[in-house]
Order: C-alpha cells, then sequence, then structure tokens
C-alpha cells in the first residue's frame, strides 16, 4: 500500500487574451477616436468561435465596427463581435476595429473590452487576460462653424442701395469655443457700409468684415448683421 495512483480527464483548452490600443491619443474633444482589439490564442488547443464585447464609455457615440471574419453589432452603446471556425494556436486573429465620436469636452475617457470563447465550444484555462483596458486624454475641442449666411434686405437688390446679410455663427461643442473669429470678404463690386453682432466686435475695410469674441458657448445664437 506504498503506491497510489490517480487519473485525471484533459479536456481541451485553448487560452485566449486580448490587446486594444486608441488612436488618436490625446483625441480632440469631437473628433473620432479609434479602437483596435486584436485577440490571440496560446494554446494549448485550437480554439473555436470566439465572442467579443466592447462596453463604449458613455462620452463616445458608435459610429462603426468592423474586422475580416468578424460579424459585428450594437445596442445602446455595447459592441459585440462573433467569428466563427477554427483559432489555430499562436496564428495571427484579424483585429476588429471599432470607430465612435467623443462627446467629451475633456478629462479621460477609458474603454474595456473582453474575448471569450462562443458557448459549448473549448473552454479558456485562464480567464484573467480576456479583459483589454485603454484610457484615452481629451483635449477640448468645439465644432465652430456658420449655420447660415442670408440675406435679409429685400430682393432683387438694387444698384447702389444697401443689403443686408445675417451670419450665424454656432458651436457644436462639445466644449465652449474660445477667441472665435468670423471673416467675410465681399466680392468685387460690393463695399461694406458696417457690421455688428451681439457680443462681437467687429471691424471693417472697404471689402472685409472681421468679428471676433472671447468664447463662443454651446447655447450662443447670437447673429452678425
Amino acid at each position: 500500500n506504498n503506491s497510489q495512483g490517480a487519473s485525471t480527464t484533459v479536456v481541451e483548452g485553448a487560452n485566449l487574451a486580448l490587446a486594444k490600443t486608441a488612436s488618436p491619443s490625446p483625441v480632440v474633444g469631437g473628433n473620432t477616436i479609434s479602437y483596435t482589439l486584436t485577440a490571440s490564442n496560446a494554446g494549448p488547443n485550437d480554439a473555436r468561435a470566439l465572442v467579443l464585447t466592447d462596453n463604449l464609455p458613455p462620452s463616445v457615440s458608435f459610429l462603426s465596427a468592423s474586422g475580416s471574419g468578424w460579424t459585428c453589432s450594437q445596442a445602446s452603446g455595447v459592441v459585440t463581435c462573433q467569428r466563427s471556425g477554427t483559432q489555430a494556436v499562436g496564428q495571427p486573429i484579424p483585429p476588429v476595429t471599432i470607430t465612435g465620436r467623443v462627446t467629451a469636452g475633456g478629462g479621460t475617457i477609458t474603454n474595456s473590452a473582453s474575448v471569450q470563447p462562443a458557448a459549448a465550444t473549448v473552454d479558456d484555462p485562464e480567464p484573467d487576460d480576456n479583459t483589454a483596458t485603454v484610457s484615452t486624454p481629451v483635449t477640448p475641442g468645439a465644432d465652430v462653424r456658420i449655420a447660415q449666411k442670408s440675406v435679409t434686405s429685400a430682393l432683387p437688390a438694387t444698384a447702389g442701395s444697401q443689403v443686408t446679410f445675417r451670419i450665424q455663427p454656432r458651436n457644436a461643442g462639445p466644449a465652449d469655443a474660445a477667441n472665435v473669429v468670423v471673416t467675410d470678404t465681399l466680392p468685387a463690386g460690393w463695399a461694406v457700409v458696417s457690421a455688428s453682432g451681439p457680443n462681437w466686435a467687429c471691424s471693417t475695410t472697404a471689402a472685409a468684415v472681421r468679428c471676433t469674441r472671447a468664447s463662443l458657448t454651446l447655447a450662443a445664437t447670437d447673429d452678425i448683421t
């Protein structure tokens, strides 16, 4: 009775892992950001179908998700990508690229994703490396634009008479815009008479208008005449 034996049943195992990067970093608020998610299989057995899940942070709105051999869908900011077939040990698995738009005006956005074997496939013996997280600093950004320029005086205009234009500068954010400048160069045959607008400081030459302000908030609707 000095010896004793034990038998252990070994089932297939495939050690999946996930790596994740973000570009650009830092990112300007209001700009797009792309996350690249790369899964791998360290074995000892081939993996089968995979499921990749990415919960986008609240300050990133989903735009697209794709990857060779992957089928991706999105619901309420949760991106789910599935891949069928055999994932051989040590062989590259095509990455998934997820693109979103940053709605934060500053700070840091943190995004985590995970890869898992699909149900009823080869188990993962080491799940601790299945999740990858990346943090990206956000620098303030403001999407300034001219929403509209229109003629508010009578049309058609009579040669020699004054014509009034309304310029509508706007800021779509996500941050307030600083040191905003609006310029308007008139074509030949026109001469500047005057330019003004609430909270704008305007200067003119014979054929050009330049209006400035220290800050243009998201809620500002001050037009220039």
